[in-house]
């Protein structure tokens, strides 16, 4: 959020976020209801949908489980439990390789923070999410957390508009690379990893 109210300043436009969940945002963008979509990975699909600014951010999908689980030791411990987490992640593609993923009851929520609501409430025995947001919300939950999965190597995110939108496109794109130069960029993302420790 402070990247995409960093690029919004820049372009001298007021950001309003919206909130929803995942399949509803993407349909939001694809039907031009919403202007973009801030922190999301490039794949083929969405190249289909979309177009990308340049990377900003290299992000990892994790697995999250409370630390005082003493049940589930492995990602294999997972099968015919609940699970909670964006879809079309990474973790959910590696779940489908190793014949995973039809065994895990796997519950999309509304947001990550609802998510980590559920975990630390015993709703849900895991919670798959990027690194940094479930650290952070797993301290504002004050639930203590362990790492199950983290065979991430990391995905590109960027800013994404409608496909053909090239106006709003090259604006957002000079914004950033004006932040990035600027050394905002990386002041902002250092500043949210280290919430974590």
């Amino acid at each position: 959020m402070e990247i995409m109210r960093s690029i919004a300043n820049r372009m001298q436009h007021t950001v309003i976020f919206q909130q929803s969940s995942w399949d509803k945002v993407m349909t939001s963008l694809r039907l031009n209801k919403t202007d973009c979509i801030a922190g999301i990975e490039i794949n083929d699909k969405r190249l289909t949908y979309f177009d990308f600014t340049t990377p900003y951010y290299n992000r990892k999908v994790v697995v999250f489980v409370r630390e005082d689980n003493t049940d589930i030791h492995s990602i294999q411990d997972l099968r015919w439990q609940v699970v909670t987490g964006d879809r079309h992640s990474f973790v959910e593609k590696y779940f489908t390789q190793i014949g995973l993923r039809s065994q895990i009851r796997l519950f999309q929520t509304d947001s990550k923070d609802t998510s980590m609501r559920m975990l630390q409430q015993g709703t849900v025995v895991a919670v798959i999410a990027p690194l940094e947001v479930g650290l952070y919300l797993a301290k504002k939950h004050k639930v203590n957390v362990r790492i199950l999965e983290n065979a991430d190597p990391g995905s590109p995110v960027c800013i994404a508009v409608i496909k053909g939108n090239d106006e709003l496109l090259n604006q957002i794109e000079k914004a950033l690379q004006a932040l990035k130069k600027e050394g905002v960029l990386d002041l902002i993302i250092t500043k949210w990893r280290s919430l974590d420790n």
